[in-house]
């Protein structure tokens, strides 16, 4: 476990000419290694993880739910001299 840092963010548009409106909910979460702190290790094994999800809801003229999409995914990141192999 290290050092952590959590996004979310809402996001809403108003579409006049349209007629709709979009919701997006984004949430990301991002988590630096703890071998990053210590000296001399962090620069062989240092890294970091990211999470990320995504939620869309799309409103029609009377507020109605006409479609929806959601994502997510991460990745893993190494920093240090022995990251760079295939894991």
């Amino acid at each position: 476990m290290g050092y952590r840092e959590n996004t979310p963010f809402l996001f809403f548009h108003h579409d006049r000419d349209a007629a709709t409106r979009t919701l997006m909910y984004v949430y990301s979460q991002h988590q630096m290694n703890a071998a990053n702190f210590i000296p001399y290790v962090g620069m062989f094994v240092g890294g970091s993880q990211s999470e990320n999800t995504s939620v869309t809801l799309n409103f029609d003229q009377d507020l109605v739910l006409v479609n929806y999409s959601a994502s997510e995914g991460g990745t893993n990141m190494g920093t240090g001299i022995i990251s760079g192999q295939k894991q």
